[in-house]
């Protein structure tokens, strides 16, 4: 039987400033937490990123499938536009700062 391991790492905030554009959001699926507009704007401004969710509450951004991971919590007003693209309600193109948790790079 195996067990997993909890890996301790050190981690760095950071601010991230995106552009969800009209391309965004006419490329992207309602209730799709990895097809969303806002996912789509961050994978354009963090291509490092292969994966990226984003939830209610939260957006994990994987690297890979090592573990290397980023955690940011969404606003209020990215969940506001959130509910109004997946309830079919027409949005428009937005400005959102996110703050993100990255492993930092240094040991």
């Amino acid at each position: 039987m195996m067990y997993g391991f909890i890996r301790w790492v050190k981690m760095s905030k950071r601010k991230i400033k995106i552009k969800v554009t009209e391309e965004h959001i006419k490329n992207a699926h309602k209730t799709d937490i990895i097809q969303c507009p806002i996912a789509l704007a961050l994978k354009e401004k963090l291509p490092e990123y292969k994966m990226i969710i984003v939830g209610c509450r939260r957006v994990l951004l994987f690297r890979g499938f090592n573990g290397e991971h980023a955690i940011g919590t969404v606003t209020h007003t990215m969940r506001n536009f959130i509910r109004e693209f997946d309830n079919g309600n027409p949005v428009s193109p937005s400005h959102y700062t996110i703050e993100i948790n990255e492993e930092s790079k240094d040991e």
